[in-house]
């Protein structure tokens, strides 16, 4: 292979390959002596050789450039070896593959927990109070949101330097305290954000929230709050025909209960989540606001445990039925509950009547086909009728 040869001083022609270094001038002319930075190669040599001529790069330069050699002895302008330093931050840079992963990790330990402390140095927008549960962990790209049962979304964006790290309490953490963005403590975990650009909060849109709707409700987390205003609160809900479940996360009726809190209230009263406000009496508004109040507050001085929030599937401990979710309400919110005996204004069961010996079964009568074939619309209308 004839070996590179390096024209005289002459304007470069339309043939010559010229390998630039980055901010070189393309139109200028280039010489063994020249400083701009450009190694001409003449029209008869071969790009092979232009190509080896410029990898010949010293392993041991320093980051600023690297000496390129063609054989003869005049040493040419460095290139910037910007190769390794190149692959060593495209370690650091967050891919989506890695923050879904690291969602998942925290959505394993942190949904459904109870926060017990939280810091977020520079944080912009309101801070989430110890006691709230997490409800939801996603994450869209490089954005990562923490969203907790009160409505609050605590908002990351990492960019290319943020990180989300999940670990033990005694754990001994990969990274210094200095970059700590945000840290999110739990009786068993922590998990912590580190050199995260953007760190907010802020709270999902709620027309109930606008001061037009009314005045708040009482805090039930506060010692000195007025339950019997948010028991009345609750009987006068408006409109009438809303579901219990739903007017227990109106903050105009109490605030601090929050999505978990209402699914226990709720179990703790045994009442049915979608009974209408209207067919609840004083003594069913009375039970489940203060059995609401009861659970904010054991929370906030650590007691007390979650008995059906997430746990679906699961059997309840009061009835051994199983616990189920579904989703309510206009941000369609998860709510847990058991069908077994959360009966209290639940309508009147639909009797279904079990199919003659002649009949041919659409399918074996399994609990679970029983109740599917149930819940299709044309079975539901020819049962009502």
């Amino acid at each position: 292979m004839p070996a590179a040869t390096i024209a005289p001083a002459a304007p470069c022609r339309r043939r010559a390959v010229a390998i630039m270094s980055p901010g070189a001038n393309t139109g200028s002319s280039c010489s063994a002596a020249s400083s701009c930075g450009a190694v001409r190669v003449s029209a008869g040599s071969s790009r092979r050789a232009a190509a080896s001529a410029v990898a010949r790069v010293s392993a041991g330069s320093s980051g600023r450039g690297a000496s390129v050699s063609d054989g003869s002895s005049g040493t040419w302008p460095r290139y910037r070896a910007t190769g390794a330093r190149t692959a060593r931050t495209l370690e650091r840079v967050p891919e989506g593959d890695a923050l879904r992963r690291a969602a998942a990790a925290l959505r394993t330990a942190l949904v459904g927990k109870p926060l017990v402390q939280f810091t977020a140095p520079g944080l912009v927008g309101p801070a989430p109070t110890p006691g709230r549960v997490v409800e939801r962990v996603e994450s869209r790209g490089r954005h990562l949101d923490v969203c907790f049962d009160d409505g609050l979304v605590l908002h990351t964006n990492l960019r290319m330097t943020g990180a989300w790290h999940l670990y033990r309490l005694d754990a001994r953490w990969r990274r210094p305290g200095s970059q700590l963005r945000v840290e999110l403590l739990t009786r068993e975990w922590v998990a912590a954000c580190f050199s995260a650009p953007v760190v907010e909060t802020y709270r999902q849109l709620d027309r109930s929230r606008h001061p037009g709707a009314g005045s708040l409700g009482p805090d039930l987390a506060h010692p000195a709050a007025d339950v019997e205003d948010a028991i009345d609160r609750l009987y006068h809900h408006e409109p009438p025909t809303t579901a219990v479940a739903d007017a227990l996360l109106d903050d105009h009726v109490a605030r601090s209960v929050g999505n978990a809190y209402r699914s226990e209230a709720l179990w703790a009263a045994g009442l049915f989540p979608f009974a209408p406000v209207v067919e609840l009496d004083a003594d069913d508004c009375a039970t489940v606001v203060r059995a609401a109040a009861r659970l904010v507050r054991d929370r906030l001085v650590g007691s007390g445990d979650l008995v059906v929030y997430g746990r679906n599937g699961q059997p309840c401990p009061r009835c051994h039925g199983t616990v189920e979710v579904c989703r309510t309400g206009r941000h369609q919110r998860l709510l847990y509950w058991c069908p077994g005996c959360q009966v209290h204004r639940a309508p009147a069961p639909v009797v279904v009547e079990e199919p003659a010996d002649d009949e041919v079964r659409e399918m074996d009568p399994h609990p679970a086909a029983v109740k599917f074939l149930h819940d299709l619309p044309w079975r539901r209308h020819r049962a009502a009728g």
